[in-house]
């Protein structure tokens, strides 16, 4: 089972998160965001290390520098699930949104330009998240960047001769 690496408290700090969201449905998008993106972005091995160090309270001084470029990786990829979501309802003619007391039909571009937004404060994080990674290869054995073969790192490319 994964576990949180941020919280809906870490949320509404952040972003105008009501207090009307409840942790329950909130967590949805946090752990989306988690297996989803930040997965991709780090591998699920250092995932699941991360993890790990962060439920038994083993988190060493590279752990606490990744995760402030963390959090607010998964603080805006989550809230763009949560919006994207929110704002509809589901009803036996579709999918709705609310206006005062009308109900109409929520557009594409309504719900693109909102996912998008938060997507892009996302993005934001990503260079500073892999910089500590590669920055700490003792810390981080599990991680793999994607031009380890243009460096060297982990032996020769199949691309040069």
């Amino acid at each position: 089972m994964a576990v949180p690496l941020i919280n809906i408290q870490d949320v509404r700090d952040l972003l105008d998160l009501s207090d009307n969201v409840t942790e329950q449905k909130y967590n949805q998008h946090i752990l989306s965001a988690q297996n989803w993106q930040l997965k991709e972005l780090i591998g699920s091995t250092c995932l699941q290390d991360l993890e790990d160090r962060k439920c038994s309270n083993t988190l060493t001084d590279a752990d606490k520098e990744l995760l402030t470029y963390v959090k607010p990786y998964l603080i805006y990829y989550s809230y763009s699930k949560y919006v994207y979501n929110s704002m509809m309802q589901d009803t036996n003619n579709g999918i709705v949104k609310f206006s005062g007391d009308n109900i109409i039909q929520l557009s594409e571009t309504e719900k693109k330009h909102i996912k998008q937004y938060n997507e892009s404060n996302a993005e934001a994080y990503k260079k500073d998240i892999i910089k500590v990674l590669e920055d700490n290869p003792d810390e981080y054995p599990c991680y793999e960047c994607d031009d380890c073969c243009k460096k060297e790192i982990k032996g020769r490319s199949i691309f040069t001769i």
